[in-house]
């Protein structure tokens, strides 16, 4: 077991220094040390580039020599090819020899396979050859205690992991150790440690620009090409890390999913390629657009020519999300004549010069609607209204080629991934596009591939919402280990104090396994007499930042189609963001006395009562253009049920708050049963259970979290946002939120609700906290 986890270390430290755009490009048994707890450790740190540059001081066998006469550049590729053959040494005890290494794997019943694939780079990332071998591991039903040892962190393993012959701190000839690997000598504790405080100390100090007192002690413990890279990444390091905001909680961990580095240079040829431009003879400059809740923007100009540059954060699903966001756009573009940039340039893997995947497109012409919108006048926002009831429609016609429910993808691209389950889409050239898996954070986590859930395409929609529960349960019961422990419902700021109602696994497993029993019975709802349910594609975020004008207000652009997917037209329709009213707000006359009041109280209202009548207006065109969209968004009875189906299969069900919104749900569906069955004279029995205690409790619950809910809103704390605030707010918005947590442990009268208050602030991980 000692040899599956030095390689599971060995690929761990791999991916680590991967985040930071780090290749070690000196790999082998002598550079991988062994500590006295018989951990595996990578040393030797004289031979480092950047992800995406060529490959320097490699040797064979180790390193594959290419017909181009050089070993590459660094990426997957390569750092699978050195996995897989520092792998055959451990197993085998000799170095690779590839005309006998086909032979010697037949004996090695685990990773075998798994060393041949990195062979042939089979896997699209590191991170999935990490996941293959805890997969591998796990399914040949080995211990709890050794799958622990697997696991265990590469500079973090118990000492009751460690093998008796090597606590001392030396190897013991009875053990296997030197004969499997002879040549992977042992490292003391002091030696490891000093060797890895010189790398790590100087890049955590010139990622946080702090270093300039320490920075030259630094940098002559370092070798000149370490310096290289290390200099390369600091530099950068504000085009690559969020710097518009902070977050109120969770700090370390949100920013490590918004920081995302690459090679400025090697994007800088890429850019000018895309602008038909020679990378030598022009200058390009990249500059950081706009930061947002998953991507960051760029733009790259020279000369007048700008183009703007789209990259998806860490927390982005890797491969999907991109390759379908620009077949997405492509098929809107080219397909329907729907106004969007044109993609110049794209990749779907992070093995590539750049280091990251990446959309380079053409900027739209025009200035973001919601920087003009205040300037136009009533004539120019009805016509505005107009046109996006144009493009819609014009979606609606598009989606007619579809015969499923899932992402668009091209089919090249979709080949390239290895999606296997496709469905074709009509199209100018028929082979161009077709439906694969959707591509969302869901259905792209691992856990549920590996348990067989249906990720799409789907042919009926019942089958989408029942693999939306189904992928649910899945999470729930993997995850039950967390969840037990409070790590996966306790999300900040969700509850004040613990709820009522039973939010357990059990407890949302069996509420997950009543949706899905009442799916079938939702589509119906939907299809008869108008088949609501058909396929379609719909732009689920249409704010004003995503819609660009000229100055007449002709719409020259829809931007942001990341996550835009065909699905039931029910769960698509909604109105424009552009034209929202809040909650209880909608105002269709001023009211008596509107004269007399205040200049502010007058505008304010005024505002209100026009953007009633916009809506309006939209929601009164839509039965001459889209009588289908009209139904489903003024005409549907179940319309409750509708939207907290939406709100559910748009969530990740990681909170407590996921299983309210369920049981919410199955309420709702449980008092309109008959109601839902009225054309059936012998209705089903409802599937669905929620007893009076039950139902008293989710009341309770529901009643204290929407008042939570309005307490922090109307404080500004964040909760939509994660806790994100902009920079220049962060001091102030800070000590509001402390003024806020001590008015609700004043307002709590239970002793027991009060340490519940208390218990809950310490796991919400407050940035910079000092207590109440």
């Amino acid at each position: 077991m000692d040899r599956v986890r030095w390689i599971y270390q060995v690929t761990n430290a791999i991916a680590w220094l991967k985040q930071l755009r780090i290749a070690h490009c000196n790999l082998r048994p002598p550079n991988i040390l062994l500590d006295d707890r018989s951990n595996a450790k990578l040393c030797n740190f004289d031979s480092v580039c950047n992800y995406g540059e060529y490959i320097q001081g490699a040797t064979e066998p180790y390193y594959k020599w290419l017909d181009s006469g050089s070993f590459g550049v660094a990426g997957a590729a390569s750092k699978q090819f050195v996995i897989g053959s520092c792998g055959y040494f451990i197993f085998i005890s000799k170095d690779l020899v590839l005309c006998e290494a086909k032979s010697d794997l037949h004996g090695i019943l685990i990773f075998g396979s798994i060393i041949q694939k990195c062979w042939k780079s089979s896997y699209l990332s590191i991170a999935d050859l990490k996941c293959e071998i805890v997969t591998s591991v796990d399914s040949r039903d080995i211990s709890d205690r050794c799958l622990s040892q697997l696991l265990v962190g590469w500079a973090d393993a118990p000492l009751e992991t460690a093998p008796e012959a090597s606590r001392n701190g030396s190897p013991s000839a009875s053990t296997s150790l030197l004969r499997v690997t002879n040549s992977l000598p042992y490292l003391n504790d002091l030696q490891y440690r000093v060797h890895s405080f010189y790398c790590l100390l100087y890049l955590m100090l010139n990622t946080r620009k702090c270093w300039q007192s320490i920075s030259a002690v630094l940098r002559r413990l370092l070798s000149a090409s370490q310096r290289l890279a290390l200099d390369k990444y600091g530099k950068s390091e504000n085009l690559f890390r969020q710097t518009s905001g902070r977050w109120l909680w969770n700090e370390a961990h949100q920013m490590s999913q918004h920081t995302r580095s690459f090679n400025e240079s090697a994007l800088k040829e890429v850019a000018a390629r895309a602008m038909g431009i020679n990378p030598s003879s022009h200058r390009i400059r990249i500059k950081k657009l706009a930061e947002g809740a998953s991507n960051k923007v760029f733009v790259a100009a020279e000369q007048g020519r700008r183009l703007i540059i789209k990259m998806p954060d860490p927390l982005v699903p890797e491969h999907f999300i991109t390759a379908s966001e620009v077949a997405t756009m492509e098929y809107m573009r080219s397909e329907i004549g729907i106004p969007v940039p044109e993609v110049l340039a794209w990749s779907i893997s992070s093995d590539n010069p750049v280091g990251c995947e990446y959309i380079i497109m053409e900027e739209v012409p025009g200035i973001a609607l919601n920087t003009t919108w205040h300037s136009l006048d009533v004539d120019q926002k009805f016509a505005i209204v107009d046109q996006i009831l144009s493009l819609q429609t014009r979606l609606l016609q598009g989606s007619s080629g579809f015969s499923g429910y899932g992402s668009l993808y091209f089919t090249e691209d979709a080949i390239t991934l290895g999606l296997s389950k496709r469905q074709p889409v009509m199209a100018k050239v028929p082979p161009r596009f077709c439906l694969g898996p959707l591509a969302n954070n869901d259905f792209s986590d691992k856990r549920l591939k590996m348990a067989g859930v249906d990720g799409g395409p789907w042919h009926l929609p019942k089958d989408y919402l029942t693999a939306v529960a189904e992928s649910f349960i899945t999470k729930v019961k993997t995850s039950q280990h967390e969840l037990e422990r409070g790590h996966f419902l306790k999300e900040p700021f969700s509850f004040a104090v613990n709820t009522c109602s039973d939010t357990s696994p059990a407890a949302a497993i069996e509420l997950l396994k009543q949706y899905e029993a009442a799916v079938p019975y939702l589509v119906s709802c939907y299809q008869e007499p108008v088949n609501l349910s058909r396929p379609a594609l719909w732009h689920r975020d249409l704010h004003s930042g995503n819609i660009f004008v000229a100055p007449s207000g002709k719409i020259t652009g829809i931007i942001d189609w990341q996550g835009t997917v065909a699905l039931p037209l029910f769960l698509q329709a909604r109105i424009p963001q552009f034209l929202a009213v809040e909650s209880g707000s909608l105002l269709l006359e001023l009211p008596d006395g509107f004269d007399s009041m205040t200049e502010p109280e007058k505008k304010r209202i005024w505002n209100n009562y026009r953007q009633s009548m916009l809506q309006q207006y939209y929601l009164s065109s839509l039965p001459d253009v889209a009588p289908e969209v009209s139904q489903i968004l003024e005409g549907d009875p179940f319309a409750s049920i509708r939207q907290l189906v939406t709100i559910l299969g748009g969530g990740s069900f990681s909170r407590e708050t996921d299983v309210l919104v369920l049981r919410e749900l199955l309420i709702h569906i449980q008092r309109t049963w008959p109601e839902m069955h009225s054309r059936i004279s012998s209705p089903p029995p409802c599937p669905i259970s929620i007893g009076p205690n039950e139902l008293r409790q989710h009341r309770i619950d529901g009643r204290r979290w929407n008042e939570f809910k309005d307490l922090l809103q109307h404080y500004n704390i964040p909760v939509a946002r994660e806790g994100w605030v902009p920079k220049e707010e962060f001091e102030m918005q800070k000590r509001q939120l402390k003024v806020v947590l001590k008015d609700i442990l004043n307002s709590l009268e239970d002793e027991k609700e009060r340490q519940e208050f208390l218990d809950n602030i310490g796991r919400w991980d407050i940035t910079d906290w000092k207590g109440l």
